[in-house]
């Protein structure tokens, strides 16, 4: 029995580049490459985080505390840039919402003048499909800021632990 190859394509092998402009893809410019970039980043801190917890077995809390603190301070980064981003997005989306109104408005008074406004149509379609985008990036935004949320919750709660635990020592 011999296997055959199916050399078929489908939209999941085409290049971004050749898909059809209403193809179900997403366009998020600059948060899509910066989600996934922070994704990864996420998964590597995680990674590091347990590592760390088999390092703090192995070596002194003073280097664990250290190695915490600048996993902390990398999620703290990535929750304000994530902030910009949603900040960024939020503003485009109501400039985006202002455009569309006015849209509305100007398609409302041509065909009170029994005009057909097909140009001010494509342009309404256009701007409730960039809302619709902006709507979903601000989401994954938002979404991303309450994973590194998550991720910092356990640290602080460690960092916290060591310094009483520090502080008891000493006294």
């Amino acid at each position: 029995m011999s296997l055959q190859r199916d050399d078929s394509l489908s939209y999941d092998d085409a290049l971004p580049s050749e898909m059809p402009p209403d193809s179900g893809q997403f366009n998020f410019p600059m948060c899509k490459n910066s989600m996934m970039l922070i994704g990864g980043i996420g998964l590597f801190l995680v990674i590091l985080a347990v590592g760390v917890a088999c390092f703090l077995r192995r070596k002194k809390k003073k280097q664990f505390r250290g190695v915490v603190t600048t996993l902390r301070d990398e999620l703290e980064n990535q929750k304000i840039q994530l902030s910009g981003d949603l900040e960024r997005v939020t503003v485009e989306r109501e400039e985006n919402k202002r455009r569309l109104q006015t849209v509305e408005t100007e398609i409302t008074e041509r065909e009170q003048m029994f005009e057909k406004p097909e140009e001010l149509l494509r342009e309404k379609e256009q701007l409730l499909r960039s809302q619709w985008n902006f709507d979903k990036e601000k989401e994954m935004c938002e979404r991303e800021m309450l994973k590194r949320e998550k991720l910092l919750e356990p640290i602080e709660n460690q960092l916290r632990n060591s310094r009483k635990k520090k502080n008891n020592q000493e006294e």
